[in-house]
Formats: structure tokens, C-alpha cells, sequence
């Protein structure tokens, strides 16, 4: 599952899962689980099943953040790096 906008709540068994936008979830259907919006404007996202053929049989459960925006991981004032320039000849 990828979500396109919005932020919700997935619950897989006993254990909850807040995502937000571009932030993206794995996990083993046949495990109880629910889904709901937790934000104040509906949510879009993409849902993909697969056949037991494809299963990777893990049974994990895996959700990956989005990555931090360039403003939010800059904390220092380091200088930037900066390339160096080659020539061809």
C-alpha cells in the first residue's frame, strides 16, 4: 500500500502503523487488520494484492517512511559540499 495523499492509521493484529503522504506498508493479508483515516482531509492511496503464488512466505510487516525533506534534514549550518569539477581532454 502507497500513500498518495492524506495521513491514516493501519492496524495489523495488536499493533498500529500512522503513515502520511508517500509513505508505504507491507504486510501479510490474511493477518487481521484495518485501515482508517486519521487526518482531517480524505486520504488516497494505492492498494496492491497478490496471489498466495507470489507470497515471499515472511509474514512481516514492513513500512517505510518517506524520506525527510531537504529543509528537515538540514539541522546544521555546515557548509555544503560541493563536487568537484572535472575536465575531459
Amino acid at each position: 500500500m502507497y500513500v498518495l495523499s492524506g495521513h491514516v492509521r493501519y492496524t495489523v493484529g495488536k499493533k498500529e502503523y500512522p503513515l502520511a503522504t508517500g509513505d508505504s506498508f507491507h504486510f501479510d493479508g490474511h493477518r487481521q487488520h484495518r485501515l482508517a483515516n486519521i487526518g482531517e482531509t480524505p486520504a488516497d492511496l494505492i492498494s496492491i494484492g497478490t496471489l498466495k503464488l507470489f507470497d515471499d512466505n515472511s509474514g512481516a510487516v514492513v513500512a517505510r517512511k518517506r524520506p525527510a525533506k531537504k529543509a528537515e534534514a538540514a539541522t546544521s549550518k555546515s557548509k555544503p559540499k560541493v563536487a568537484a569539477k572535472t575536465t575531459r581532454r
